[in-house]
């Protein structure tokens, strides 16, 4: 049975952080030293070494609030693809994060699936004890399996754990158009990661910043061209400017 669009879940994104080095040259003149300027936060050009199946990848280092704790991860965001459906019907139905009896009947026609993948990587410290989120992802509902928990809700955007770990993920979307109630592509929330401490004597989320953030495409990332970061530099997470 395939399955339907559940009700999105919101996360709120946050600030970034970029540099640039530029170093100038005369011909009459020696060379001046080079200076440092922090350009808009923009994706990369498209890097053909990505693979065909491949959409754009997010990579991005995250520090705890006393910066002890740091970690890198990598999203990996697949072209929608109806070659897989039989599989990925499958996977659906035997899912435990997004079970059948949640997910109920496709509220569209044949629908195309997005394969995801994040993989977390200690740095310094220990990750352990963070709440590790995936970002957005709300427009769609999708199966999750590998180093994770359930979050909210079921078929939402889970929590990644244990860091290291590696989770996937399989998205259905419509597979008529980029933007729209069920497509693949972010009209709210976006794609990437966030992390948050909990303080154990007040048992508040202390939000990890990002130290690293960059957005590489496929080679042919159709309307994903449009990403652009969407958080303000606690998290690291891409959308659409309007989002």
């Amino acid at each position: 049975m395939a399955p339907h669009r559940p009700a999105s879940l919101a996360f709120t994104a946050l600030t970034t952080v970029a540099l640039a080095a530029l170093a100038g040259c005369s011909a009459a003149a020696p060379d001046p030293a080079p200076t440092a300027t922090t350009p808009a936060p923009v994706p990369s050009a498209t890097t053909p070494s990505l693979g065909p199946d491949v959409a754009f990848v997010i990579t991005g280092e995250l520090a705890s609030p006393d910066g002890a704790t740091t970690f890198a991860f990598e999203m990996t965001v697949g072209v929608p693809t109806q070659a897989t459906a039989a599989q990925d019907e499958t996977a659906f139905a035997a899912s435990v994060h997004c079970p059948p009896d949640v997910l109920g009947a496709p509220s569209f026609p044949d629908p195309a699936y997005v394969h995801v993948t994040v993989a977390t990587t200690p740095l310094t410290g220990d990750p352990a004890g963070a709440d590790v989120v995936v970002r957005g992802m709300d427009q769609y509902a999708a199966t999750w399996d590998g180093d994770y928990v359930t979050a909210q809700a079921y078929c939402a955007p889970p929590f990644l754990r244990p860091v290291p770990g590696v989770a996937t993920a399989i998205g259905v979307v419509r597979s008529d158009d980029d933007a729209g109630p069920d497509a693949w592509l972010p009209t709210a929330g976006g794609y990437g990661v966030s992390a948050f401490a909990i303080d154990p004597g007040t048992n508040d989320a202390e939000p990890y910043t990002a130290t690293a953030c960059t957005l590489q495409f496929g080679p042919d990332p159709g309307a994903a061209a449009g990403l652009v970061r969407v958080d303000a530099g606690l998290g690291c997470s891409f959308g659409f400017a309007d989002s």
